[in-house]
């Protein structure tokens, strides 16, 4: 297992792909705003208590947080690794609450996200914005 990055980095780059503000992360996590901006900002490392909390608090692994090049996600539950990426995980999860609903269900909240982008994109995709 090799060392590809310091716990600070990991969490900057969580924070730019999680669908969660800075503000959600730090409360998630159990730390003020102030204290996340300067772990960001490489100001503050936090102990290996403070990764064990927010490993869990992120449901990623603290293996991963340490910086090492593990799997991103950590099944808590089923105590396994799960998903390398945050978008792959973060699809997982949409999926597997979407198939609780029935057809019309599901209709109803494709309807939603199309609103929802078109508002955003205004109609374009968000691959042609980039």
């Amino acid at each position: 297992m090799k060392k590809v990055a310091t716990p600070n980095e990991r969490l900057k780059s969580l924070a730019k792909e999680l669908p969660y503000t800075k503000g959600e992360l730090a409360k998630k996590m159990g730390v003020s705003e102030s204290v996340f901006s300067k772990i960001l900002s490489n100001k503050y490392t936090p102990s290996n208590e403070a990764i064990e909390r927010f490993a869990k608090a992120l449901n990623v692994s603290e293996i991963y947080l340490l910086g090492f090049d593990v799997p991103i996600y950590f099944d808590y539950v089923n105590n396994k690794e799960e998903l390398k990426t945050p978008k792959a995980y973060l699809l997982k999860r949409i999926n597997q609450t979407l198939k609780k609903y029935d057809l019309e269900d599901l209709r109803k909240v494709s309807k939603i996200l199309n609103i929802l982008f078109e508002e955003k994109y205004n109609g374009e995709t968000k691959s042609s914005k980039e």
